[in-house]
């Protein structure tokens, strides 16, 4: 009989018993549990996009995208400044992680992601503060479905010091091109000032090709429009048409309907100048960078332009809540109309910078979010409003937060999502019923289970979901049981094969953590009565018996180290206590033994006893 006291075994033994690979029992009836544990892969990035849509004076680059990939599944797209990384991210109907690619940087600073039907598209910059000419300040970047690179082109001497300052960075395409409405901070202009303003760049995505750029000082008869603290681009009919946040020239949301045919390869204007207006004025001082308001969307009707914001009573000199608005600019006349979505009294928390969302012909989704001062906590409203601007829902609300992620329409729902370190949330709202929301919390990289086992050996179960990438498997938790330990995770439960830390899993995998039977606790520490060389050539030792041993190994060797080549390995039965080696070399040697013990197949060794030094005759 094993002795009844029994004790986990050395980080070492164990170790060692993890290389082995015995058979495998069946799994037996669950019947007891572990504590709750938790591990974490490689996918977690520091950071976070909530409420990164929201701004007060000028916006920055959008970081975070939803691209739906059909049957309800969903890449996310993320830039992420603590790693200077783009990861794409995808995702199943149920928000379950399936893989991740990370994307290298090509330019230190990020500018934008746009998705066509055949490619990917990185917008990436570099400051250029000597005003070099040779600097390559703007690259964009093609890559195939499968983030495959297959070129770039890249836009220099282009009177630009900082790429994407103080402003955005968006896209929009029609056949072979791609159009892209930026800004940059300029070349110092004679006053002695680096001053900011609006880029846009036309780039044949087959070639691979800037073909028109304009990054010069002019006036919005050429598109210019200066501050421009945030930029929107469409195409209609092969024409582009824009809305900037400009705050001097001019000061106000401006629309400018480009004359060009972009199919030409150009949207320069060269004679007939630019048409539009303004779309929402702002009171203040002509380059006040406090303008009172913001842009978050912009949209093209089958009757009229659409621009969505928040702005304080421009007509109060002392306005801070802001309020939801959108302007409606008729396609036919020109004629803005402005409808007010929300009515805050002053000093009320203001409503952030909203998105709008196109769900269908003429009919498009409006949110933002309001800020409790006193609990800090955050509301989304939504509605929605119609091809000429008029609201035709009621206003809805769900607790959480927006970001700089536009939401999506996918498998009959509007998705979002906000991002903070390992934290993801995703919000869906149902389009045929705006009432119906839900809100998915990921632990992005970290999954929880409990491990469960019953009274003898057997397996338990613990099912994650583990992507394309390598991945740390969760450590075993700190458990055991009287006679048995957990001893590594496997694939199944039939003779399948023991997992390691660098192993690749393309789906969801179900992996298994063995339970085994452990060594008994009287195999520590076996005890030598006696070294010696009674003759030439031969060692005899002898030693105190274990009762739970199945047998010993004796060890010797001409080093301390017990270095491989140098050491003599000899078994002896459990009935023996003593053993005589022959065949030696003179001199000095060293010995040592250890109790072993067989348990269904599988050796579990003891530790060594102490270490002798013996003068061979």
């Amino acid at each position: 009989m094993r002795s009844e006291s029994r004790k986990k075994l050395s980080a070492a033994v164990l170790a060692a018993l993890l290389a082995a690979s015995p058979a495998f029992p069946a799994i037996l009836t669950p019947a007891a549990s572990l504590s709750g544990t938790e591990w974490q892969t490689e996918n977690i990035y520091n950071g976070s996009n909530i409420e990164n849509q929201n701004y007060s004076h000028w916006s920055s680059p959008v970081e975070s995208y939803l691209a739906p990939c059909g049957d309800g599944t969903l890449m996310r797209v993320q830039y992420v400044p603590s790693t200077k990384e783009t990861i794409a991210e995808y995702y199943n109907a149920s928000y379950e992680l399936q893989s991740t690619k990370s994307i290298p940087q090509e330019l230190p600073l990020f500018g934008g992601f746009y998705e066509t039907d055949q490619y990917y598209f990185l917008l990436t910059g570099q400051k250029n503060l000597s005003e070099s000419p040779s600097v390559e300040v703007y690259r964009i970047t093609k890559y195939d479905k499968n983030w495959n690179r297959l070129g770039a082109a890249g836009l220099s001497d282009c009177n630009t010091t900082i790429p994407f300052d103080a402003g955005s960075a968006r896209m929009a395409d029609s056949g072979n091109y791609l159009m892209i409405r930026t800004c940059h901070e300029m070349y110092k202009s004679g006053d002695g000032y680096n001053h900011q303003a609006n880029v846009t760049i036309q780039l044949d995505m087959e070639q691979m090709k800037i073909t028109d750029s304009f990054t010069d000082v002019m006036n919005t008869s050429y598109g210019y429009v200066s501050h421009s603290f945030n930029q929107f681009i469409k195409v209609e009919n092969n024409h582009i048409v824009t809305l900037d946040h400009g705050d001097a020239y001019p000061r106000s949301l401006v629309l400018l309907l480009y004359p060009g045919d972009i199919s030409s390869g150009r949207f320069t204007p060269e004679y007939t100048p630019c048409a539009g207006g303004n779309m929402f004025t702002f009171a203040g001082k002509t380059g006040d960078n406090s303008t009172g308001a913001s842009a978050g969307g912009f949209e093209i009707s089958s009757s009229a332009y659409l621009a969505a914001g928040n702005s304080i009573d421009q007509s109060s000199a002392n306005g801070s809540t802001r309020n939801i608005f959108i302007a409606a600019a008729d396609r036919q006349t020109g004629r803005v109309t402005t409808s007010w979505l929300t009515d805050y009294e002053e000093g009320a928390p203001s409503a952030s910078t909203p998105h709008m969302v196109k769900i269908k012909e003429d009919t498009y989704a409006v949110l933002w979010s309001v800020t409790s001062s006193d609990t800090e906590t955050s509301t989304v409203y939504y509605t929605t409003i119609s091809g000429n601007g008029t609201q035709t829902a009621d206003i809805y609300k769900l607790e959480g937060n927006l970001s700089d992620c536009v939401p999506v329409v996918s498998a009959g729902e509007l998705i979002w999502y906000t991002w903070e370190d390992e934290r993801l949330d995703f919000y869906t709202i149902d389009l045929n019923d705006l009432s119906q929301t839900d809100r998915k919390e990921i632990k992005n990289g970290t999954k929880e289970f409990t491990i469960t086992f019953d009274a003898g050996e057997g397996f338990v179960e613990g099912k994650t979901t583990l992507g394309t990438t390598n991945k740390t498997l969760p450590a075993l938790p700190e458990a055991s049981r009287d006679g048995y330990i957990l001893d590594g995770w496997y694939t199944d439960v039939s003779g399948g094969t023991k997992i390691t830390s660098s192993t690749t899993f393309t789906q969801d995998t179900t992996v298994y953590a063995r339970w085994t039977a452990a060594p008994d606790a009287d195999l520590q520490g076996v005890i030598i009565k006696s070294a010696k060389s009674p003759a030439k050539g031969k060692l005899k030792l002898s030693w105190k018996p274990v009762s739970a041993a199945d047998g010993y190994e004796i060890a010797i060797s001409t080093g301390k180290a017990f270095k491989p080549g140098s050491s003599v390995v000899t078994n002896v039965s459990a009935s023996k206590t003593a053993r005589t080696v022959t065949r030696l070399s003179k001199g000095k040697c060293y010995v040592r033994i250890r109790a072993y013990q067989t348990v269904k197949g599988q050796t579990y060794y003891g530790d060594w006893s102490q270490t002798l030094k013996v003068k061979i005759k």
